[in-house]
């Protein structure tokens, strides 16, 4: 079973906020829990630097339903690893190929809420759209 997801990330504009590391993703929703998901490769160019908004699809190989949590992980390559993020948006589209449009959920990181190298954080939902 394909789903297809629509991502949408928003790096703050802070001072550093932007980040070369990989960023990983792993979804909780109503039918279950998925794999860790790297995000850098969904996205054209250059992911995650500050003040801008990265946006694409993904598909995972099952239907976890729409995603009330999400564990967002870096791995601390390269230089300047640190990572602020404002909020990661989330919407089921497709569930094998037929649409589903679920409601957009929204992940908000914070003030001030440093992903550094390394680190793994969890976030519900804070609202949905």
């Amino acid at each position: 079973m394909k789903t297809q997801y629509h991502i949408i990330v928003d790096t703050t504009d802070q001072h550093m906020a932007g980040t070369d590391s990989n960023i990983f993703i792993v979804l909780y929703g109503e039918h279950g829990t998925s794999d860790e998901i790297r995000i850098n490769s969904i996205f054209k160019g250059n992911a995650f630097e500050r003040n801008h908004l990265d946006e694409g699809d993904f598909y995972v190989n099952e239907d976890y339903g729409d995603i009330h949590k999400i564990r967002v992980r870096s791995d601390g390559m390269y230089a300047g690893s640190e990572w602020l993020c404002s909020y990661i948006k989330l919407q089921r589209i497709k569930v094998d190929g037929e649409k589903v449009n679920g409601p957009v959920m929204k992940f908000s990181f914070g003030p001030n809420n440093w992903l550094k190298g390394g680190d793994e954080k969890i976030f519900t939902a804070t609202s949905q759209e």
